[in-house]
């Protein structure tokens, strides 16, 4: 509402949407954090003259359980783009920092852009990642973060904090159970993109997206306004014979858009399997 147009018909008042929320919503009562205070989690005020994938912040989400995820993760990296504001939740098997260097290797392919500073704790910038910065055909410059200082790099706490929240609430919502976190916090990254953003440079509040219009992993003719844990189907081709009579499509659940190919990651419920 904040950034909507005063002459927008469609713009509700505050007082409609102060109403709205104390109605309540269970699953935002029960599972959305707080907001982060400013010193803890300070906005970006100023451009840095870096362009959109060149300046990274990194972070993890803290991990899970690993037999809970049904993808086998047991933990999700963020990646905060610093120029766009754009964020990704992608799960990883472990916080080894190979894992870690193949994700910035796959970023970096998928946007074409070569990455020129990382900013993370130091717990990443070890081993096989600081091997990876220093092997790019133009070093990248990486920087750890103070321990006990989230404000250093507010940008990744940010993300870290708005994908847990949103990912908890939603799954919450959605009646799904704790193996498809890894998918709920994905999903988490990828729709903020979507909103209007107050880190956009020129003041505007464009969304990341805007900003940053072909982001690593985005499928421009998906849709991305989906809800996780939405139903959905599937077109499946009916056996031989049985044209007259057998379903055509399979009823699934949304969980999240693929980093592969540029199709949806939906939950089959006759097996269970994404």
């Amino acid at each position: 509402v904040k950034h909507m147009q005063d002459s927008d018909n469609t713009r509700p008042t505050t007082t409609a949407v102060h109403a709205f929320y104390k109605l309540g919503c269970t699953a935002c009562k029960t599972m959305a954090s707080k907001a982060p205070p400013h010193t803890t989690h300070p906005p970006r005020t100023t451009d840095r003259g870096f362009l959109p994938g060149e300046f990274l912040h990194l972070d993890s989400v803290g991990g899970y359980i690993e037999e809970l995820s049904i993808e086998g993760a047991r933990d999700s990296l963020t990646i905060t783009d610093d120029a766009s504001g754009v964020r990704l939740c992608l799960p990883v098997p472990s916080k080894a920092t190979e894992h870690i260097a193949k994700i910035l290797t796959n970023y970096q392919a998928q946007s074409q852009v070569p990455i020129k500073r990382i900013l993370a704790d130091d717990p990443i910038l070890k081993d096989a990642v600081v091997h990876w910065c220093k092997t790019q055909p133009f070093p990248v410059a990486y920087m750890a973060t103070p321990p006990k200082s989230p404000q250093s790099n507010g940008r990744a706490e940010s993300t870290v904090g708005y994908c847990k929240s949103k990912a908890r609430t939603f799954r919450q919502a959605s009646g799904a159970s704790a193996n498809l976190h890894s998918f709920a916090l994905s999903w988490a990254a990828i729709t903020s993109n979507f909103l209007p953003s107050s880190t956009d440079p020129l003041g505007s509040n464009r969304s990341p997206v805007q900003i940053f219009p072909d982001y690593p992993y985005r499928h421009r003719n998906l849709s991305h306004d989906l809800p996780f844990g939405c139903k959905a189907f599937v077109y499946e081709e009916p056996p031989t014979g049985q044209h007259n009579l057998a379903r055509r499509a399979r009823p699934t659940v949304f969980v999240s858009w693929s980093t592969t190919s540029p199709s949806y990651k939906l939950l089959n419920l006759d097996t269970m399997e994404v």
